[in-house]
């Protein structure tokens, strides 16, 4: 499964009965691009969970912390399993 569809899935609403096994598969399928992606669209993505507003700042709220916790997990493995980071050079 491509990192595109592994996030798609996670982003999906009607994804939402996966088990926490079921979406840690998902990310880990490609560790480095998924979370990127995750990171990426969860601005854009539209939850359906809630109809007030005040739900949707909440669902994002919880979005936006998902993707911190996340990131802050990404950084704690790469540190202790001692990974060199990626560096990008513009040409």
């Amino acid at each position: 499964m491509s990192p595109f569809e592994c996030a798609r899935k996670l982003l999906d609403g009607s994804q939402a009965a996966l088990g926490l096994g079921a979406k840690m598969d998902l990310v880990f399928q490609d560790m480095d691009l998924v979370p990127l992606l995750i990171q990426e669209n969860y601005v854009n993505h539209k939850p359906n969970l809630g109809v007030a507003e005040e739900q949707h700042m909440r669902v994002r709220m919880l979005c936006h912390h998902s993707a911190l916790a996340a990131s802050l997990l990404y950084a704690k493995c790469s540190e202790v399993l001692q990974l060199q980071p990626i560096v990008f050079v513009w040409t």
